[in-house]
Parts: structure tokens; C-alpha cells; sequence
């Protein structure tokens, strides 16, 4: 039973919808753009798919491939195959097919997806670095503090009783492990809220990274939507797709109220007016004039994006230096801890000899 509980547990782990998109973008972007490639030299359809097989892809991919040939036998369209994967992926593959524009894409979807990966990937792997030294640390005093301490006690005792050595620094030692852990539980819990609060869609303050909040939302709206939109699906289809989508609450409701102004003919300058980046509303505008809305939201995406993951790479280069100093005072208190009372021990027997 406990084995099967596990099991479950970890299903549903992999079934939570930000689970599916990152294990999508890790895994359905290579297979797509050999797709691509496979499509741009000409290969029918079932052929590709075939192919494809014998490369010897992951059991998600299979999966996959499986459904396509399906979908392919059956005379359904190809976005049938995608329904289950996270994102928008299945609609602008839709669109695609329309326009005959599917290995294009393919492409561009991968594209995007495998950039968001190695990003996501490059910052698990630098603050994961903090969390491991943060972690020793605590395993350090509490293995110093629990073991080593009481027998450095015990020998002070034993020469000079009635006389206990250094203990503050001893206290310290004691209680240090439980502080640091604490610490790092309340901060876990006040960043848990303010997630909560953002999924919600509520601003955040300057100090608190409203800015970098208001980058990520412009780039979480306008990347899905370009490419929708490059895809050949109409703005009011593609606001209404992202309103009904597996997005945040906030992203639903904003594409919701988007939609309604442009359906009810609001100029596209006013109907995406809000809390976005400044630089949308100055790209939308222009597109009005040129008529090129797909690459004016593209370009307010992008250029989103690349401040809002500069601004999270400042705040994670400050993470090593602060993991430095903690370590540096762990290493002072412990340093201090055991080897003061230490060599106190050791001029009581050396006073002692001499006697």
C-alpha cells in the first residue's frame, strides 16, 4: 500500500499543469524541429512520423508519435494529438494547418520553449549551489552541537567544575541550527504568499519586485499571443484561447477583458492598456499604423522577458556573496565555539602538571 500510495502521489505530481508545460519544454522541442525539417524536405505526413519512431525517442515522445499516426490513419487534424500538452500548442497548431504554415511553426514553438528550459534549468542550477551550503551549514552545528559540544562540556567539567566556559558562544552554537532552519521556513512561507498573491493578480509593490512582476506578466501575455497570432489565429480566437486556457487566474481574466474591448471595438492601444510594461502600449500603437500586431506583441514579449530574467540573474548574483557571509560566521561560531573552551581545558591541565 505504501509503495502504491507513493506511486500515486508521484502521478499526480507529474499530472499538475506547470509539471506538464516544463516536462513538455524539456522534451517535445527536439522531436518537433526534426519534425520540421522532416516536413520542409517534403517526407509525407506518416512517413515523418515513422521516422521519427526509429530515432529512438523518450516514452513521453512515443507517446506522442502514437497519437499522430492515430490521428493521421483516422483523417482527424494533427492538433487532435496535442490536446493534453500544456500551453497553446494544440491551437496554433490548428491554425497551422489551415494555413499551411506547420513546419514554420514547429519551429517557432520549439524555439521559444527550448530558450525558457535552458534558462529555467541555468537558475535551478545557481540556486540550488546556495541551498546545498546552506544546508551543510545547519548539518554542521547541528552535528557540532549535538556531539562534540556535550563531550567538550563534559571534559571542561571534569577539571574544572562548577565553571562553565564561554557560554554564550555555547548557547549560540545550541540554538543556531534551530534560528537558521526557522529562518528559512518563514521565508519559504512569506514567498509562498506572495505567489499566492501574484496568481491572483495582485500588484506588488517597487521594493517588493513590482517591477519584475510587471515584466513577467507582459511577457507571460505577449509570447503566447504572438504566437498565436503568427500562427494564423485571429486576436479575439487567440485572447478568447488564453481566457479558457490552463494559464493563472490573472491571465484569464486579463485576456477576458481584452477580448471584450476588442470585440466591442476599442482601439487596440486602449484595449491593452493596464499594468503591462510601458513598452507594449508604445509597440501596440505602432502596430496600428503598420498592421503588424503579431510582431509588435513578439517584440514587447521578448523584450520583456530578457529584463525580467536580467533583473532575476541581479538578484541571484547577491545570493553567493550573502551565502558566503553566513557560512563565514557558521565557520567563526563553531571555530570559536569548540576551540575556546577547548584551550581554557587545556590551560587548566597544563596549571594542573605544573602544580
Amino acid at each position: 500500500m505504501g509503495g502504491n500510495g507513493l506511486r500515486a502521489t508521484w502521478l499526480r505530481y507529474g499530472q499538475l499543469p506547470w509539471r506538464r508545460k516544463w516536462r513538455d519544454e524539456k522534451e517535445l522541442p527536439g522531436l518537433l524541429t526534426q519534425w520540421a525539417a522532416l516536413l520542409e524536405a517534403g517526407l509525407p505526413v506518416r512517413e515523418t512520423l515513422c521516422l521519427l519512431q526509429v530515432v529512438g525517442p523518450s516514452a513521453r515522445q512515443r507517446e506522442l508519435l502514437e497519437r499522430l499516426k492515430a490521428v493521421v490513419d483516422d483523417g482527424q487534424p494533427l492538433a487532435h494529438a496535442f490536446q493534453d500538452t500544456a500551453g497553446w500548442l494544440h491551437l496554433m497548431l490548428a491554425a497551422a494547418e489551415q494555413s499551411g504554415r506547420l513546419p514554420a511553426v514547429l519551429r517557432a514553438w520549439s524555439s521559444e520553449a527550448s530558450a525558457r528550459c535552458r534558462w529555467r534549468q541555468s537558475m535551478m542550477g545557481a540556486a540550488l549551489y546556495p541551498a546545498f551550503l546552506l544546508t551543510l551549514c545547519a548539518g554542521l552545528w547541528e552535528f557540532v552541537a549535538a556531539f562534540v559540544l556535550p563531550e567538550l562540556t563534559q571534559i571542561q567539567r571534569l577539571h574544572s567544575p562548577g565553571e562553565r566556559a564561554w557560554p554564550v558562544l555555547q548557547a549560540l552554537l545550541r540554538w543556531a541550527p534551530a534560528g537558521l532552519s526557522g529562518g528559512m521556513a518563514v521565508t519559504a512561507l512569506v514567498l509562498a504568499g506572495i505567489q499566492r498573491r501574484v496568481r491572483r493578480g495582485a500588484a506588488l509593490p517597487v521594493w517588493c519586485g513590482g517591477t519584475l512582476l510587471r515584466l513577467r506578466r507582459t511577457s507571460e501575455l505577449c509570447l503566447p499571443l504572438s504566437l498565436l497570432v503568427q500562427a494564423g489565429v485571429p486576436l479575439t480566437d487567440a485572447l478568447i484561447a488564453l481566457a479558457g486556457g490552463q494559464g493563472p487566474a490573472w491571465l484569464r481574466q486579463r485576456a477576458a477583458a481584452i477580448a471584450d474591448q476588442v470585440l466591442a471595438g476599442t482601439r487596440l492601444s486602449l484595449a491593452f492598456a493596464g499594468d503591462w510594461d510601458p513598452a507594449l502600449e508604445v509597440l501596440v500603437t505602432l502596430a496600428e499604423q503598420t498592421g503588424d500586431l503579431a510582431s509588435a506583441l513578439e517584440r514587447a514579449g521578448q523584450y520583456s522577458q530578457a529584463q525580467w530574467q536580467r533583473g532575476v540573474e541581479r538578484a541571484l548574483q547577491w545570493v553567493s556573496p550573502v551565502c558566503i557571509l553566513i557560512i563565514g560566521g557558521v565557520l567563526l561560531v563553531t571555530m570559536m565555539a569548540v576551540f575556546l573552551p577547548l584551550y581554557d581545558t587545556m590551560t587548566s591541565v597544563s596549571s594542573l602538571g605544573k602544580r
